[in-house]
């Protein structure tokens, strides 16, 4: 019928471990919560079809390599303050990567274009340790 029948039960077993491991990469780097969410429901909708282990194993370890980040300071526009202060949190593997999805998250609330040269001060992120003084994520 098609190639995929002739495929070795090998072949099956890395392609699905390999979707796996990118749908948890883009768990770890989405910028949203909301796309976190429809992953979750990716793993658990997979269960046993390309995800073999359990589906709150993964996002468990996935949400391990996660911390949460805080940014409290001001944006910058080419160079010259376009907001005195903005306050947001993100969660990310890096405190750069938590820069770039915050980065995302004021142009696109801004309505820039995703190439709109903007900036944050690095100094003014800080990794928050206690969960419980999260407001509003």
């Amino acid at each position: 019928m098609g190639v995929w029948r002739d495929w070795p039960d090998e072949a099956y077993e890395r392609l699905a471990a390999a979707i796996v491991e990118q749908a948890v990469k883009d768990y770890i780097d989405a910028v949203y919560e909301s796309s976190r969410a429809a992953l979750r429901t990716w793993f658990y909708e997979q269960e046993g079809i390309i995800v073999k282990s359990d589906p709150d194993y993964i996002i468990e370890r996935a949400e391990k390599m996660l911390k949460l980040y805080e940014y409290d300071g001001p944006v910058y526009r080419f160079d010259s303050v376009y907001c005195e202060r903005w306050h947001a949190y993100t969660r990310a593997a890096t405190p750069g990567r938590a820069l770039s999805n915050l980065c995302i998250r004021f142009k696109r609330s801004e309505g820039f274009r995703e190439n709109a040269k903007i900036r944050l001060m690095e100094t003014m992120l800080k990794e928050v340790t206690d969960e419980t003084a999260l407001v509003n994520e």
